[in-house]
């Protein structure tokens, strides 16, 4: 009686995320101006045209504020994304703006639906109701979900991508792991990080397959748009994010969150000296946890994906939906798991993570010792990292354990 009802909230919690993320939905296709993918739909426009779209000549500014005012943009400004990305949003230019922004939706929820699929094949051999239920409720009920929706962001299409590399890995197809993952590089390149997992296994084949893929998408961008879009393209990001920090509050990064609590006190220089010194401990860390045989791969690889969130000078709300893998993979990791703690862990991280709110009206935590409640969503990602450390270090002994 007991298990049955338990199996009914599941259900009954899946069924309600799920409609409520759909009524969400719906509202946003008749309200959200999608601001960034009318960014990323304007420079693509330029970029087929032969306009270099992070050029500020004035030829171009003018050509971007004429898209601007005739399909009603929210914004026109230097695209952040690199050539490579531009070749998956060029397609969409074939349409008017408000079509392309309904079948970039349309098209980016198909590919939810697979890495879903696709993450419950990676632990699940026969998916129950309940575990389906109970992957659709951590799913839709996460806000940064409703932000990706909002803003039209390419979250989706990395996902995607993230999820192949996944499956693949489990199926012991590292060339393919790989191959995807050279891909994803060019549409988020902090995400370059997870390399690194691949290097501490010294999987050269996995290597061989990065290198294949960003080299191939590479090439076919550069001889699409130019070796002129690309170099630009390489100018403004070193300008834009090596040059200064970026410390408003859209930023949930490890370096945004240190810069804003302790610049007033302790300057910039020594705040950058104490961000770079978490970032090499916490990469150690992460080597050390999965160095060795034995380790479960798919853990593995989760620790090194949290790892890019909290590396990474720049992190959106909306880019945590890439983090579904490590969050479905902990969640039924779980399951082999009889330590409360690690459950509590997992509770913390998600709402965290999970939850919706923002500080942005309130100009008092902008800085200071205050700001350190604008880091709500760095502690969930590394609450989210030690969780995996914990379950990948654990793991060898689940070896030992019979199959359920």
């Amino acid at each position: 009686m007991e298990h049955n009802r338990k199996a009914a909230f599941i259900i009954l919690a899946g069924f309600f995320a799920a409609l409520a993320y759909g009524h969400g939905v719906v509202r946003e296709l008749s309200e959200s101006p999608f601001n960034d993918f009318g960014h990323y739909w304007m420079n693509a426009c330029l970029l087929r045209d032969g306009f270099n779209a992070w050029s500020r000549e004035d030829r171009v500014e003018a050509r971007r504020l004429a898209l601007k005012e005739r399909d009603d943009l929210a914004f026109q400004d230097v695209p952040l994304h690199s050539p490579g990305y531009f070749l998956f949003v060029v397609p969409f230019t074939a349409f008017d703006f408000r079509r392309a922004s309904f079948l970039w939706l349309a098209s980016g929820h198909l590919l939810l639906f697979c890495s879903i699929w696709l993450l419950l094949r990676l632990r699940k051999r026969k998916i129950s109701l309940e575990d389906l239920c109970m992957a659709v409720f951590l799913v839709f009920s996460f806000w940064p979900l409703r932000e990706q929706v909002h803003d039209g962001q390419p979250n989706f299409l990395i996902l995607f991508f993230i999820s192949l590399s996944f499956f693949f890995l489990s199926r012991s197809k590292m060339l393919l792991a790989g191959l995807f993952l050279g891909i994803l590089f060019q549409v988020r390149e902090y995400l370059a990080l997870l390399a690194l997992f691949f290097i501490v296994k010294k999987d050269w084949k996995a290597l061989a397959g990065i290198a294949i893929g960003f080299l191939a998408l590479k090439i076919t961008a550069i001889s699409v748009f130019g070796w002129d879009n690309e170099l630009s393209y390489w100018r403004y990001i070193f300008s834009l994010f090596a040059t200064r920090p970026h410390l408003t509050l859209a930023n949930h990064s490890l370096a945004a969150a240190v810069y804003r609590v302790g610049r007033v006190y302790l300057g910039t220089a020594a705040c950058a000296a104490f961000a770079i010194a978490c970032i090499l401990f916490l990469a150690a860390k992460a080597v050390s946890w999965v160095k060795g045989a034995g380790k479960d791969a798919l853990l593995s690889f989760c620790v090194f994906l949290t790892l890019c969130f909290i590396v990474s000078p720049w992190v959106h709300e909306s880019h945590y939906v890439a983090l579904y893998p490590a969050i479905l993979i902990s969640w039924f990791g779980l399951e082999r798991e009889e330590s409360a703690r690690c459950s509590r862990l997992f509770i913390l991280s998600y709402l965290f993570l999970g939850l919706g709110y923002s500080l942005v009206r309130f100009p008092y935590f902008y800085r200071g010792l205050p700001a350190v409640f604008t880091a709500g969503k760095l502690a969930g990602v590394l609450i989210l990292f030690f969780l995996t450390g914990i379950l990948t270090r654990r793991s060898m002994a689940w070896q030992q354990l019979p199959s359920p």
